[in-house]
């Protein structure tokens, strides 16, 4: 399936295994509690492309991204832990924008976070 993001939400009651298409839906929808979602198996994060999402905890992005799009995670605003992967290159304006809870931020690429 071309031009798709694969990620994984995962949850103390569940795991459950999405796809989401490479356009961004108005409303993407994930379930209230707070869950943990890993990305893998893709080299880019779209813009946009969980903005908005309340029911992000955490995001562990994985070593195969190399590229997180503008506002990729904006006011994601549950959101309080970030993993970025070794290999990301280049992180868009506003990707975590908005995100009022994010408290712990995990950087294994070189890029200098500021």
């Amino acid at each position: 399936m071309e031009n798709t993001v694969r990620f994984r939400v995962v949850s103390k009651r569940r795991k459950a295994f999405c796809v989401i298409m490479n356009y961004c839906p108005q409303k993407l929808f994930l379930p209230s509690l707070r869950e943990k979602v890993e990305i893998s198996g893709v080299k880019a994060i779209r813009a946009f492309a969980f903005a908005g999402c309340l029911g992000i905890s955490q995001v562990i992005i994985g070593d195969d991204v190399e590229k997180i799009g503008e506002g990729a995670f904006f006011a994601c605003v549950g959101l309080n832990s970030v993993t970025i992967g070794k290999n990301v290159k280049s992180i868009g304006d506003n990707a975590f924008g908005g995100c009022n809870g994010l408290i712990y931020v995990y950087n294994k690429s070189s890029l200098k976070i500021v």
